[in-house]
């Protein structure tokens, strides 16, 4: 990290120059010496990152499942703070200065006495100014007890929040099922949203009548996911009937959609 003096004294303080260290330390209280002017610069230094204003929780797992895990971490810059925080009767204090401003992180999550199991360079950009909300997504699973610091930097210094602890939890696994007509009263079915490689029962039921097919089980592949090329009803089907598709997730018991399809 570079730090120029000349650069703290015009840009953040917006002092005229020439200005001397003692003038500089002197416009920041600094009253006792002797005065270490990297104190004097750290001034401008990044507020600790907010990870609990905005959310009562860093992670949003929602996410959090196959096919495509990912889970996504919120932090706040107190100099960027909106008026709903700085206005509200709530707030004491100074305005946050907006020059202190974090113009990047680093955000690392560990195993509970294991390895990092990932170590994030995040930029300016993934600020919201509108609302000073930082955001990070992981592209991946993530199930158990971790440890997390985020770090923020400018060119005057750096704040580290405090090593905290996280549990990170699977998103609910959400079986949706689809069924296609392939004529002949022959139907496919295709689901996500399963255990990965677990039982999946699925329940075919006429309408009106009741009477259903015996259930035909198929193992979801490890997304996931689930097919069932051809399901011949022609024994539910003397008429232009209704038919009834569900699945049942074995290992969890949840249950799927309901399909409403016609005979054809």
């Amino acid at each position: 990290m570079n730090i120029s003096f000349k650069d703290f004294v015009t840009q953040f303080l917006g002092l005229g120059l020439p200005a001397s260290a003692a003038a500089v330390a002197s416009s920041l209280g600094f009253d006792h010496r002797p005065i270490s002017l990297r104190q004097v610069m750290s001034t401008g230094a990044p507020y600790v990152p907010d990870v609990s204003r905005y959310n009562a929780s860093l992670v949003d797992n929602s996410q959090n499942k196959q096919p495509s895990p990912e889970v996504s971490f919120f932090w706040m810059d107190e100099a960027n703070y909106p008026p709903w925080i700085t206005d509200s009767d709530g707030w004491t204090g100074p305005p946050p200065n907006k020059l202190r401003q974090a113009t990047s992180w680093e955000f690392t999550l560990w195993e509970v006495g294991g390895p990092a199991v990932f170590d994030a360079t995040v930029p300016l950009g993934n600020e919201n100014v509108g609302d000073a909300l930082v955001q990070y997504d992981y592209t991946g699973e993530l199930n158990g007890p971790y440890t997390y610091e985020i770090t923020a930097f400018n060119n005057y210094g750096s704040a580290s929040t405090p090593k905290g602890s996280v549990t990170i939890s699977l998103a609910s696994l959400s079986p949706t099922i689809t069924v296609t007509a392939l004529g002949s009263n022959s139907f496919r079915v295709q689901g996500t949203g399963f255990t990965p490689n677990g039982q999946v029962n699925v329940n075919v039921n006429e309408s009106v009548r009741g009477t259903a097919l015996p259930k035909q089980t198929t193992n979801a592949n490890p997304q996931g996911g689930i097919t069932i090329p051809k399901i011949d009803c022609k024994s539910l089907c003397p008429g232009r009937d209704q038919l009834l598709f569900k699945a049942i997730d074995a290992a969890t018991n949840t249950l799927s959609n309901l399909v409403q399809i016609n005979c054809s």
